[in-house]
C-alpha cells in the first residue's frame, strides 16, 4: 500500500438486541426488544496500523442507501485524521442486497468523489469466506454491552449502546435516523441501469477522471 491509500474491510454485524437489567417475563421471551444496527470495519494504512471502527444506529435497514450513509460518516472522520488519503480500497462480502449491486456501483462512480477521493476499488469476497477482523469488532462490542447489562445498565437504543461500549478501543460513531431519510430521498431521484453479470463481478474500480 502507498501512503495515500486506505484499505477498509467492512461488514454488518448481526443486529444487537437491546436489553434491560430487569425485565418482566413477557418482555424477556417476547419479540418486543428493539434492535441496534452495527456496521463494523477495520481500516489499514501503509504504516500497517489498524483502525477499528463501528457505526451504530437505530435504523434497521441494510440496503445500499443505508450502507452509503454508514460509509460517508466514517470516511468524514477518517479524512480529518488522515488528510493525505486519496485512494480507497474496500473489501467486503458480496450479497446482492447490500454491497454488490447497481446502486453501490452508482455510488462508487459518484458519491465517493464528492468526498474528495480520487479512486475507489471494491473487492468482493467469495461466499462462505469465513470470519474476518470486522466480525470480531461486532463480537467484542456486543459482549461488552451484555456485560454492562449484567452489571445493571439498561440498553434500549443506539445511544445507550454507545455509552455502554465507550471504553472499548474501537471508534464507535452514532448515526441519527434522519441521515438515512435524507440519503433515501436523494437516491430515489436516480434510475439505475442493471449491469449484466453483476453476480460474477469480484472486483470493481472507479476513477475520478
Amino acid at each position: 500500500m502507498k501512503e495515500d491509500e486506505l484499505l477498509i474491510h467492512i461488514d454488518f454485524s448481526e443486529n444487537y438486541n437491546c436489553k434491560q437489567h430487569s425485565e418482566i417475563q413477557s418482555c424477556h421471551f417476547g419479540a418486543s426488544h428493539s434492535q441496534v444496527t452495527l456496521h463494523t470495519g477495520v481500516a489499514y494504512t501503509s504504516d500497517e496500523k489498524a483502525h477499528p471502527f463501528c457505526t451504530v444506529t437505530d435504523y434497521r435497514k441494510h440496503d445500499p442507501h443505508a450502507i452509503m450513509v454508514h460509509l460517508e460518516i466514517a470516511l468524514k472522520k477518517f479524512s480529518v485524521k488522515m488528510p493525505s488519503i486519496k485512494h480507497l480500497v474496500f473489501v467486503s462480502d458480496a450479497p446482492a442486497t447490500q454491497y454488490r449491486n447497481k446502486q453501490m456501483f452508482y455510488y462508487m462512480a459518484t458519491e465517493f468523489f464528492k468526498l474528495k477521493y480520487e479512486s475507489v476499488n471494491w473487492n468482493f469476497l467469495e461466499a462462505a469466506h469465513g470470519k474476518g477482523a470486522a466480525d470480531g469488532i461486532g463480537g467484542v462490542l456486543k459482549r461488552t454491552a451484555d456485560r454492562k447489562v449484567a452489571q445493571g445498565m439498561n440498553i434500549v437504543n443506539a445511544k445507550d449502546f454507545i455509552d455502554a461500549v465507550k471504553d472499548v478501543q474501537v471508534d464507535v460513531i452514532y448515526i441519527d435516523n434522519e441521515e438515512f431519510t435524507v440519503e433515501k430521498a436523494t437516491a430515489a431521484q436516480w434510475n439505475g441501469v442493471k449491469i449484466p453479470g453483476t453476480m460474477k463481478i469480484h472486483q470493481a474500480s472507479s476513477l475520478s477522471q
